[in-house]
């Protein structure tokens, strides 16, 4: 489907059950792909990660991330990983409306830059950032949890150009 402003909205991936979600058939040649996080919830507190791949794979080292969330309380909690793109989680009972933004920035060494900001139904806000270099232009990207936990609720789109 074609969005306004020549982008291309994917279908939407269901994120009720399971621990993973694969993207694939990312057309070359994107510079810009928006995550559209839909109610998503995980039935425990652990992060969610976001990796990126290429044609040899989804990339699991070499990122720079961190993300920070504030609650209702005034609690800051933070985490940095270099193995994704992390979105901080507070409560297992947070439902989740976030947008991360992954734009090209270097289109010989593919490096690429992200941010996402968005915040719960329990009244607590995240946002972070990071960058990552693939080998190639990327082609993919995987979603899953940090830790034991599984998506119980929502569903992920993509939009991309």
């Amino acid at each position: 489907d074609a969005a306004g402003g020549g982008f291309t909205l994917s279908s939407e991936t269901d994120t009720t059950s399971g621990t993973t979600f694969n993207i694939g058939s990312i057309p070359t040649g994107t510079k810009l792909i928006i995550i559209n996080f839909n109610g998503v919830s995980l039935d425990g507190s652990a992060a969610i990660q976001v990796q990126i791949g290429d044609s040899g794979g989804i990339e699991t080292s070499g990122y720079v991330s961190s993300s920070g969330t504030l609650d209702d309380d005034d609690t800051i909690t933070h985490s940095s990983t270099t193995a994704s793109f992390i979105i901080r989680i507070l409560h297992s009972y947070a439902v989740i409306n976030m947008r991360m933004v992954l734009s090209l920035t270097n289109s010989g060494t593919f490096t690429w830059h992200s941010f996402h900001g968005g915040a719960a139904n329990n009244n607590e806000s995240t946002i972070g950032g990071g960058t990552k270099s693939l080998s190639a232009e990327l082609t993919q990207i995987q979603i899953l949890d940090t830790g034991s936990d599984s998506f119980d609720a929502g569903n992920i789109t993509i939009s991309y150009q």
